[in-house]
């Protein structure tokens, strides 16, 4: 009981000084609160100020023509045009693949490979690519990579079919970043 009592009392010191401290010295009070949840905005830890998904310059979609069984690279226009330029990550952006949405008929699978560079040095390009079976049932399939897959600026992404061609071009809609 008496152990309860002293502690009682000096919990009930401490929290009346703190109490005092802070009517006396605000502003001392708020650095030291402050400091204690102070966020650092690093290279190594970057800290999010604004959500560029919403913002609508910088979304993307592409088309790429799956559906005639070629290996072409995806173009912002519709790929059946002609004059369309393939689609380059511009140089000192990313481009964040969040969705890929595709359409195959005929029964079965098909498979989608998604072709991206990685690095570049010199004239040597090193690329890699991720595979996703589809099937084709007649209904739009949509792959989500949350958060996104993240294609840098040394190069052009190509989606390509393997085996069976898709009814419609193939979509990839994703974001532009700052590297």
């Amino acid at each position: 009981m008496r152990f309860a009592k002293r502690f009682l009392m000096v919990a009930g010191a401490g929290t009346l000084a703190g109490i005092l401290a802070i009517a006396i010295a605000p502003k001392t009070a708020h650095g030291l609160v402050a400091a204690l949840v102070q966020v650092s905005n690093t290279t190594a830890n970057p800290v999010p100020t604004e959500d560029i998904r919403g913002s609508a310059s910088q979304i993307l979609e592409l088309a790429c023509p799956t559906n005639d069984g070629g290996q072409e690279f995806c173009v912002q226009d519709d790929p059946i045009t002609p004059s369309s330029s393939p689609f380059t990550v511009p140089a000192g952006q990313n481009f964040v693949i969040t969705q890929i949405e595709a359409l195959c008929s005929g029964g079965g699978s098909g498979i989608l490979s998604l072709s991206y560079s990685i690095s570049k040095v010199g004239d040597v390009i090193n690329a890699t690519s991720r595979v996703y079976e589809l099937p084709c049932n007649a209904t739009t399939v949509e792959f989500n990579l949350q958060p996104g897959l993240v294609l840098s600026s040394t190069g052009n992404p190509i989606i390509f079919v393997v085996g069976k061609a898709t009814d419609a071009p193939t979509y990839v809609r994703g974001y532009l970043t700052a590297n």
